[in-house]
């Protein structure tokens, strides 16, 4: 089996949102704090693995994990029953 540990957490100083907020162009790009720290992998883990199933292409077991709060120590973290899942 395979882990794909990922943390989906956003850490800006006071004030980003004030200079730089968060928005959507026209053209469908967003922009802002936390577009691209590791929300971009996470998509990306989802959509490989669903493109891997689509194509019929061999595979290991893998399991994904989202973790909220990784680079504050994960304090209000628990331990993790990995399970099956249907991806």
């Amino acid at each position: 089996m395979v882990l794909v540990l990922c943390h989906y957490d956003t850490v800006w100083p006071a004030g980003t949102l004030a200079e730089w907020p968060f928005r959507v162009s026209e053209d469908g790009r967003a922009t802002g704090p936390g577009v691209l720290d590791m929300k971009c992998g996470l998509a990306q883990a989802v959509w490989a693995l669903c493109l891997l199933r689509e194509l019929d292409l061999p595979r290991p077991s893998v399991r994904l994990l989202f973790n909220g709060d990784e680079e504050i120590g994960s304090p209000v973290s628990r331990p993790a029953r990995v399970s099956a899942c249907s991806m």
